[in-house]
């Protein structure tokens, strides 16, 4: 498993995002075509996780400004989500 770090954006206590959507408006994060474009901050450290993700799988979170009431929001998110993300988006701090 990869080392992954901070960078950008925060965890402040923002709403946790149930299915991909945010939770003041109901914008649907994933299915936008330019999901990583709202991407601000990913963190290592966040809230108490729901319980159908597994610790194991879980890196860390993305914190997510909503494109429609630009209040921000977070989601879990597993490995393999990330190194996606790493590999299309240039802001992600590439495994040492």
């Amino acid at each position: 498993m990869a080392t992954y770090r901070s960078w950008g954006e925060m965890y402040q206590d923002q709403a946790y995002a149930r299915d991909w959507q945010c939770p003041h408006c109901g914008w649907a994060w994933m299915e936008d075509s330019e999901y990583l474009k709202y991407v601000v901050g990913f963190a290592t450290e966040l809230g108490r996780p729901p319980a159908f993700i597994g610790a194991s799988s879980r890196v860390g979170g993305v914190i997510v400004e909503c494109k429609r009431c630009f209040q921000k929001f977070w989601c879990h998110v597993i490995e393999t989500m990330v190194q996606t993300m790493a590999i299309d988006d240039d802001r992600w701090p590439k495994s040492e």
